[in-house]
């Protein structure tokens, strides 16, 4: 049975007031290790930071040469330059990194009219599929991912976040 386990590190405090914060992330977590239709094996050790717009500038700065915020990063561990940036141990493959930012996420999911919750999980099955090697750079990727991520988010009752 395929098994993703993260190391957090809950940096912002506006993430802490949500008391089934571990449960969204599990639930993410869960709905992509059960997935069978996957190109790659979803089995590994994820670092996840969730953090501030200020935190995840400076991440996209350096490393996406992109000075702003943003709602999620992912660094995939077959790219040596992120390379254990938030590296967890344990005994499963790395997989990557992935940081999230509170207040996108929050302007995001209010402009968007959803719950946070909702989104949360949304952008973190969209971010632990690029750590998979799944991308949107070209509309027949971009349509795929899509694709799964909907079909991912059907079987928790997660409304179609493309509408």
């Amino acid at each position: 049975m395929n098994r993703l386990v993260a190391e957090t590190n809950v940096v912002a405090q506006e993430f802490k007031k949500f008391d089934d914060l571990n449960l969204w992330i599990e639930t993410a977590f869960k709905t992509v290790a059960g997935a069978a239709n996957l190109h790659t094996e979803p089995n590994g050790n994820i670092g996840l930071l969730l953090t501030s717009d200020a935190e995840i500038k400076k991440l996209n700065a350096n490393f996406r040469n992109q000075d702003k915020a943003t709602n999620v990063l992912s660094f995939p561990a077959e790219q040596d330059e992120f390379a254990g940036l938030f590296e967890a141990e344990g005994e499963l493959q790395y997989l990557g990194d992935i940081a999230m930012a509170f207040e996108t996420l929050n302007r995001e999911a209010g402009t968007q009219n959803k719950p946070i919750k909702a989104h949360f999980i949304h952008l973190l099955i969209h971010s632990i599929l690029h750590l998979l090697g799944y991308d949107h750079i070209d509309d027949d990727e971009a349509t795929e991912m899509e694709n799964i991520e909907i079909q991912l988010l059907k079987t928790i009752a997660i409304e179609n976040p493309y509408h």
